[in-house]
């Protein structure tokens, strides 16, 4: 277990109130949104802020790859992997692994952008990305992972694609 500290802060009533609010609208303690809400500062949006990230609304990003063929997108997940997604390991953990790529994957999956989960030991491993923004995201998260683990780390993946989900299935001995 961690070890925690205790630190004694000033915010405004307003946001007070709206914390307060937030907390029991989540059935969470007061403590336990704002430690969720730091660790997500530090893990996820400042890094990505740094590396060029924005928020987008999930109708924005539909509209996106809707004008794209399933190809099309793939070969997008391909681009973003080498030109965004492998910079971005970089910056947080200093090299590009399999356990880094993962450890990328499940933030991913904490913060919101899809569902992830890997099953399986060291040397075979079922990768299951779950999104829900369409078929053309589907290929896109194919192509991004595709891209990071056979074209990047040299490993043998085979992919299929089934109702929002890409299963994968990885070999890393």
């Amino acid at each position: 277990m961690r070890k925690s500290v205790t630190r004694t802060l000033r915010i405004d009533e307003e946001l007070d109130r709206s914390i307060q609010e937030i907390a029991a609208d989540e059935n969470l303690t007061i403590n336990s949104l704002v430690n969720r809400t730091l660790v997500k500062l530090v893990e996820w949006d400042r890094p990505g802020q740094k590396v060029g990230f924005v928020s987008s609304p999930s109708t924005l990003l539909g509209k996106l790859l809707s004008d794209r063929d399933g190809q099309g997108c793939e070969l997008l997940g391909q681009w973003a992997a080498r030109e965004v997604f492998v910079p971005f390991i970089e910056f947080l953990f200093g090299e590009v692994s399999v356990p880094n790529v993962l450890l990328l994957f499940k933030r991913a999956s904490r913060y919101g952008q899809f569902a992830f989960g890997v099953t399986g030991d060291s040397g075979k491993r079922v990768l299951i990305l779950k999104q829900t923004l369409g078929p053309n995201w589907t290929s896109y998260y194919g192509g991004v992972m595709r891209e990071l683990f056979q074209a990047v780390l040299k490993k043998k993946f085979e992919i299929e694609y089934a109702s929002g989900m890409v299963i994968a299935k990885l070999e890393t001995a």
